[in-house]
């Protein structure tokens, strides 16, 4: 984010799906350069940045540092979707959630969430995540400092059958 003003918000591909409080560029908290993205949201409401992406037939790496200032707000980092049925409803699929309660999990929406590690605020995290299509499972690389490996994860298929919502949910939206 180091090209970005401070204070403004990076250009597309990034957009906002939910408005929570308010994202901006910022050279308040930065892991290896001046700048990154803060976002602010509420204990009770999130804030959602993207950046659609085309998933590749059979693997998909991601990986993000994060930096959680408050714990009761947590964070999440993954795939966010509208719930069709209640569009007011955000869902996470394939993703590590930073939760209020002080553990890190991976959420998926076809089997749950399960616990990874606890975390605490004022830390950057770095975390990665290995999505194989092919065999349908995930590995999670987790950890300030050296990462814990989480291999064998379930993983949610690229797109969510009818079945669960209703309508087919393409997971093409990565943020934060």
């Amino acid at each position: 984010f180091d090209s970005y003003a401070v204070g403004t918000y990076p250009p597309p591909p990034w957009w906002n799906m939910f408005s929570g409080v308010s994202a901006a560029v910022s050279a308040e908290q930065a892991l290896n350069a001046p700048n990154s993205l803060r976002i602010e949201s509420l204990s009770n409401w999130a804030r959602w940045d993207c950046v659609t992406i085309n998933l590749p037939q059979a693997y998909f790496v991601a990986q993000a540092n994060v930096y959680i200032t408050d714990p009761a707000r947590g964070a999440c980092i993954g795939f966010g979707f509208v719930d069709p049925n209640a569009a007011n409803v955000g869902r996470h699929a394939n993703a590590v959630m930073f939760a209020n309660d002080g553990m890190a999990y991976w959420v998926t929406q076809t089997a749950g969430s399960m616990p990874l590690l606890p975390w605490t605020a004022g830390e950057w995290w770095n975390v990665m995540a290995e999505l194989n299509y092919m065999t349908g499972q995930a590995a999670v690389y987790i950890g300030v400092g050296a990462p814990t490996a989480f291999p064998g994860l379930p993983l949610d298929p690229k797109v969510l059958p009818a079945s669960y919502y209703g309508v087919e949910v393409p997971l093409n939206n990565w943020g934060a």
